[in-house]
């Protein structure tokens, strides 16, 4: 891989671009691109976890004032995940202790 091309692969990568996505754009196997970035010095992120989609009625269910405990328990769920994929699903968190609010 030429130089300029390397450093942009480093760019990327270490502005958040995980190496799946960079495949997209450079030429090589997954192997390739990290044996590249490895070579210049990179320190590969940890793997994050994938979180499923919400289930349907989660956020509903979330939005009519229960906590987020409460919400987990009734689809089977640890607080955890559960926050987890209302943040995935686009849900801003209300504080502790404060009363719901209402979706606009």
């Amino acid at each position: 891989m030429p130089a300029d091309e390397a450093a942009e692969l480093k760019r990327r990568y270490l502005a958040g671009a995980t190496l799946n996505a960079l495949l997209a754009d450079f030429d090589g196997s997954y192997r390739t691109l990290r044996t590249v970035l490895q070579r210049q010095g990179v320190i590969f992120r940890a793997p994050q976890p994938m979180t499923p989609s919400a289930p349907p009625g989660m956020v509903e269910t979330y939005h009519s004032g229960k906590s987020i405990q409460d919400t987990g328990k009734a689809f089977g769920l640890g607080r955890d995940i559960t926050k987890r994929m209302l943040l995935e699903a686009g849900v801003e968190l209300r504080g502790r202790g404060r009363p719901p609010r209402q979706p606009q």
